[in-house]
């Protein structure tokens, strides 16, 4: 078995850690079926792992390796999955030490990448294996998994996971940004505050909030209104996030920054004003 943690995005649309073995459960063999793609990557490495459900009822198991997850504290599963186009449903699955196949978590809808966390605590075993069964509710269509993660999760961490924000905006007008934060901790989070910060971490904008709850995440607006004397210049901006009981530091702070353009104006503007007065 490999001992945790353990990952499998499938990058090259390839199996990196296997084997991963494929079980027909219903319908024809040319029905339904699992296989690593290109078409779809969560994580840019140009693999996932594809259902393909080509008739109503058809239904197929992709499932892992033997994992050993006895020496990790706050095991969970995380992945990441995507049905374009609806008609399809995924379940996720779980066995330890050969035991039945027990429904973990039900997947009916994922317009887009949404992630999935499940809490493998009472499964901690030296032998567990993971399975995802597709099913074809309407004929011809899809699903993804990718960046499969078996590993222990912190009792308490909060990371900025991303920030957007405006391309351009004119100066004395409000831009708004958005920090997405994600409570990655098995803890729910107490009071912590987001702030809007530069390269130099000077802060620009914060915005205090009361919670979260674990394994969720949550958008946090904030508002800046760049000076006159920021117009004609570019404005590179980070979320991060600051919680006295986090445990991992280093993912406060988004991987990327949002840029935008302060607008100068059309007409000449006073930007100060200087005199002396004769005779006195």
């Amino acid at each position: 078995s490999y001992p945790a943690p353990y990952t499998e995005s499938f990058a090259g649309a390839e199996v990196t850690r296997g084997p991963w073995t494929t079980e027909l459960l219903s319908g024809k063999s040319y029905d339904s079926d699992w296989t690593p793609r290109p078409d779809q990557s969560q994580d840019n490495d140009g693999g996932s792992a594809d259902f393909q459900g080509y008739a109503v009822g058809a239904s197929t198991r992709i499932y892992s390796p033997k994992i050993d997850i006895s020496n990790i504290d706050n095991p969970r599963l995380n992945a990441w999955i995507l049905m374009p186009t609806g008609g399809v449903k995924v379940r996720f699955q779980v066995s330890a030490d050969y035991a039945d196949w027990q429904d973990v978590q039900v997947v009916e809808s994922a317009e887009e990448w949404t992630r999935v966390n499940i809490d493998l605590t009472k499964y901690k075993s030296e032998n567990v294996r993971i399975s995802l069964v597709g099913e074809c509710i309407e004929d011809f269509n899809f699903a993804y998994v990718d960046n499969i993660e078996i590993r222990s999760f912190p009792s308490h961490n909060l990371r900025s996971t991303a920030i957007t924000g405006p391309e351009a905006v004119d100066f004395k007008e409000e831009a708004k940004y958005v920090v997405s934060i994600l409570n990655e901790g098995v803890n729910d989070a107490s009071p912590f505050t987001v702030y809007l910060i530069n390269e130099e971490s000077n802060v620009f904008a914060s915005e205090s909030v009361e919670g979260l709850a674990a394994q969720t995440s949550m958008n946090v607006e904030l508002s800046y209104t760049p000076s006159i004397d920021m117009a004609g210049t570019d404005l590179k901006f980070y979320g991060t996030v600051a919680y006295d009981l986090d445990e991992n530091r280093s993912d406060d702070r988004t991987e990327t920054a949002v840029t935008t353009h302060v607008n100068g104006s059309s007409y000449p503007v006073v930007t100060g004003l200087t005199g002396h007065q004769d005779g006195a």
